[in-house]
C-alpha cells in the first residue's frame, strides 16, 4: 500500500466506529490500533484502488466492514467504483450472498452468531446461498427461502442437507444446485421438487439411489455418482430422448459409477432399435469431428461412442460415452445445411459440469 492509500485508509475516524466486536478491543470507547487495522487489511485482501472512489462510497465500505465474515452487504456506489474495488462484495443486483467460512473452532460461538444474526436479516428475500461447515448451528431458525436460486453447500454431515432442502420453495426449481458431502447420501434426502428439477445438479457424491428414483430426475444439466443404478434404466433415459419423453432443453448427464457397463450396453444395444451410430472416438480419425472427438479424452480414453438420434428426426442428436468408469449423455448434434442439403452439425457443449472422481 503507497504512502497515499496508507493515509486514506488508516487515518479516517469512521474506520473505528463499529468496526470490531467489543472482544476484540476491550475498551469500547478505544480505537483500533494500525496493527489491528493492518492484521484486518490482509484478512479482507485489501483495497487496490481506494484512493480513487468518493469519499461517500469509502464510507459505506467502511461502515459496513465486518470482521468476522469478511463480507459487506450492499453499499450505494455505482457498477464502475464497485469494480474497482478488491474484495469480498455483494454485487446490488444479486438480493443476498452469504458465504461462511471459518475455521477458527475458537470462534465457533460467534460464528454460530453471525449466521444466525444474517439469515434472520435476509429471511426470504436471499436468492443466491453458501454454506460451508461440519454441521447445522443448535438453535438455528429459519422458515423458507422461497426466492432462492443458487444453492451451494459442503458439509461433512449428509444429516445437515436435509434442514435447508426441506425449505425450499417446491414451485421453483433451482437454477444450480452443487453439494459436496463428505458422506454418501440417499436419494430420499435430495427428494424435493427444487433439486430433482434444478437446471444444473452438481453432486460428485456418492447417492444411493434405485432405478426408479433415477427417473424422477429432470435437470438440463446433471453429474453425480452412483453405484445402484443398472445399465437398463440408464438405456432407458437414452430411449426417453429420443422418443421426445426428457426436457427440451437437456444438455447433459455424467454418472461416475464403480460398475462397467461397456460390455453389457454393448451387446445389447440391438434390441433397443435406435438409429444409431458409432464412432471410434478414441482414435479421432474423421477428420471433420476430430477436434469435437478429442473433448471427450477427459473422460477416459477407453469405452464406446455412439450418436443417437431422435426417432422421428435424424438431424437432432446426442452422444453416449461409456468408459470403465463413467456413462456420459450429451446434447451435441444439430440440424445444418451443407451444400444446400440439410445435414448434422456436431457440437460439444460449452460449460459443461466436470471433474474427476476417484474410486
Amino acid at each position: 500500500m503507497s504512502e497515499n492509500e496508507d493515509s486514506l485508509f488508516f487515518n479516517s475516524d469512521f474506520f473505528d466506529e463499529d468496526l470490531f466486536e467489543n472482544m476484540m478491543i476491550q475498551k469500547k470507547s478505544e480505537k483500533a490500533t494500525k496493527t489491528q487495522k493492518l492484521e484486518l487489511l490482509e484478512f479482507i485482501g485489501g483495497f487496490e484502488k481506494w484512493e480513487f472512489l468518493p469519499d461517500d462510497c469509502k464510507m459505506y465500505v467502511i461502515g459496513f466492514l465486518n470482521y468476522w465474515t469478511r463480507k459487506t452487504p450492499p453499499f450505494k456506489c455505482t457498477p464502475q467504483q464497485i469494480s474497482s474495488v478488491r474484495g469480498d462484495f455483494t454485487n446490488p443486483k444479486i438480493v443476498t450472498t452469504a458465504l461462511f467460512q471459518i475455521s477458527n473452532s475458537n470462534s465457533q460461538k460467534e460464528y454460530e452468531k453471525i449466521v444466525k444474526k444474517v439469515m434472520k436479516r435476509v429471511k426470504r428475500n436471499v436468492e443466491t446461498l453458501e454454506v460451508d461447515w461440519k454441521t447445522n448451528p443448535e438453535g438455528l431458525e429459519i422458515e423458507k427461502l422461497d426466492k432462492l436460486k443458487y444453492l451451494k453447500m459442503n458439509f461433512w454431515k449428509s444429516e445437515s442437507v436435509e434442514f435447508w432442502l426441506s425449505r425450499l420453495n417446491s414451485e421453483i426449481a433451482l437454477e444450480e444446485f452443487i453439494l459436496q458431502c463428505w458422506e454418501v447420501l440417499n436419494f430420499e434426502q435430495l427428494d424435493y421438487p427444487s433439486i430433482l428439477n434444478a437446471a444444473s445438479f452438481f453432486v460428485p457424491k456418492n447417492i444411493v439411489m434405485s432405478d426408479e428414483q433415477f427417473l424422477r430426475m429432470s435437470n438440463r444439466k446433471s453429474l453425480f455418482r452412483a453405484d445402484t443404478l443398472s445399465s437398463k434404466v440408464l438405456m432407458e433415459f437414452v430411449r426417453k430422448w429420443v422418443d421426445d419423453e426428457i426436457r427440451e432443453d437437456f444438455e447433459q448427464l455424467t454418472v461416475w459409477t464403480k460398475k462397467n457397463f461397456v460390455k453389457d450396453i454393448f451387446e445389447n444395444l440391438d434390441s433397443y432399435n435406435f438409429n444409431v451410430v458409432q464412432y471410434d472416438y478414441g482414435r479421432w480419425n474423421i477428420p471433420l469431428y476430430r477436434e469435437f472427438f478429442s473433448h471427450f479424452e477427459k473422460f477416459g480414453y477407453y469405452g464406446k461412442f455412439w450418436q443417437f438420434s431422435k426417432r422421428n428426426d435424424p438431424f437432432n442428436s446426442i452422444s453416449l460415452l461409456i468408459t470403465r468408469q463413467n456413462f456420459v449423455v450429451l446434447r451435441t448434434g444439430f440440424p445444418c445445411f451443407k451444400n444446400g442439403r440439410q445435414d448434422v452439425k456436431l457440437v460439444f457443449p460449452e460449460d459443461i459440469l466436470f471433474c474427476n472422481i476417484y474410486f
